[in-house]
């Protein structure tokens, strides 16, 4: 199962001959792998490619048809089975003490999942930080991989608490 960000659906409509737009072909065929979305990257992406993007010949901008012929097009990844709720949106957490810190630890920190994966080598995890080298995750994108480990720990992990962020949504949607 592979998460997809924003940026990738971004790229691969502007460019069908993209790594971005083979990736999401292999995924909306299930070969050889699947994947999903978040609510919060979808309305992003729908949102730049109506506003448009900068390119070389100036900004290009989508229509709400061609939006949506481009989402038609890898259908399976945008059925409601994958499209994941973001626990959080976009923007680094509220708690400043996860800030500059591994991706693995505030992930844990986040949902409550104390999985030894998250875990391990935290010194050679990026950090949770805005910066252009590949050491540095991106804060917007944090809901993505909040998103992907909610959704790996779904039905799998009965004992693991409901993190801050679900317990607010969960009390802001009442029974």
């Amino acid at each position: 199962m592979v998460a997809f960000d924003a940026s990738v659906l971004c790229n691969a409509i502007l460019n069908e001959q993209s790594l971005d737009f083979e990736l999401l072909v292999a995924a909306a065929s299930a070969v050889p792998f699947t994947g999903f979305t978040t609510d919060v990257a979808g309305m992003e992406f729908v949102r730049n490619a109506s506003k448009g993007f900068r390119t070389a010949e100036g900004v290009r901008a989508f229509t709400r048809d061609q939006i949506g012929a481009f989402l038609d097009t890898f259908a399976p990844l945008f059925e409601l089975e994958n499209v994941a709720p973001a626990l959080v949106g976009r923007r680094l957490v509220e708690n400043h003490a996860l800030h500059d810190r591994p991706l693995g630890e505030v992930v844990a920190a986040m949902t409550g999942a104390r999985k030894e994966h998250l875990l391990a080598d935290l010194h050679a995890q990026p950090l949770v930080t805005s910066g252009p080298s590949v050491a540095h995750f991106d804060p917007f994108d944090l809901h993505v991989a909040l998103a992907a480990v909610h959704r790996a720990g779904e039905g799998h992990d009965a004992a693991r608490r409901p993190s801050r962020c679900e317990r607010a949504r969960s009390e802001s949607l009442g029974p």
